[in-house]
């Protein structure tokens, strides 16, 4: 979003392309959580999960991914952008691209919290 914008602050630039567009606008920062815009252009942020990261490829295409399902089933959007990140975070525990994809119900377990510290518990995929 930076290079976007030609600013260096996030929260700047994202409110610069606010500007120029009425769609829904966001950034990933990895484990510095995601930054986005509410239908007010009010900045929010939410958190990533920590997790041991092996691997980021694909990470990027996971989250869209998840959180385009998410959106397609009428989750909310602090509820997407969660999910999202919960899948992209388990994603990076494993080695190797689409195919370390997790699984729904691994992506459930860690919003639920049961998955605390999953580097290890969900194991890693090679």
């Amino acid at each position: 979003m930076q290079a976007t914008a030609g600013i260096a602050d996030d929260a700047e630039a994202l409110k610069k392309m606010a500007r120029l567009t009425h769609s829904f606008l966001a950034g990933t920062r990895g484990p510095r959580g995601t930054l986005w815009l509410d239908e007010k252009k009010q900045l929010r942020e939410t958190p990533a999960f920590p997790v041991h990261t092996v691997d980021t490829l694909g990470a990027g295409d996971i989250f869209h991914g998840a959180f385009a399902l998410a959106i397609t089933e009428k989750q909310d959007v602090p509820g997407a952008l969660r999910f999202a990140s919960a899948a992209a975070a388990l994603k990076c525990t494993r080695f190797g691209g689409a195919f370390a994809c997790p699984q729904r119900p691994e992506v459930e377990a860690l919003l639920d919290g049961e998955a605390a510290g999953c580097g290890e518990q969900a194991g890693n995929r090679a």
